[in-house]
């Protein structure tokens, strides 16, 4: 079966316009050397952020360390003052009740030598 000068024409045009599409996108795809090149270049910016951000890791964690240090040196500092505020406070507590007691103590001698006073009166009396 052969086919006919026309349809062979309409068929060579076709061909030709598909090859020129073929043309006209051919030169816009990446080759494999492109693809290469740029694997390797986000390669490199993969590498390169990462050593950045473990850089950033390592200061911010220097960092908190520091901070961390300071915080619990302040914080024995405060707890040291406040336990020394406290001695020194139930100190003086203890010294006042002692003062307290003393005199409280006194004033009872006082009461007790008077009633003894009293009842030795009394039983001289009575003999």
């Amino acid at each position: 079966m052969q086919a006919e000068p026309r349809e062979l024409e309409r068929r060579t045009e076709n061909l030709e316009r598909r090859v020129d599409r073929i043309e006209t996108v051919l030169p816009t795809l990446a080759t494999r050397k492109d693809l290469k090149a740029t694997e390797q270049s986000l390669r490199t910016e993969i590498t390169d952020a990462e050593q950045r951000l473990r850089t950033e890791v390592t200061d911010a964690e220097q960092r908190l360390r520091t901070e961390i240090t300071d915080t619990e040196q302040r914080l024995r500092t405060e707890i040291t003052d406040t336990e020394q505020s406290l001695r020194t406070e139930i100190t003086e507590v203890e010294q006042r009740l002692r003062t307290h007691f003393d005199v409280v103590s006194e004033g009872m001698r006082h009461e007790v030598r008077i009633v003894a006073e009293a009842v030795a009166t009394l039983a001289e009396r009575g003999r």
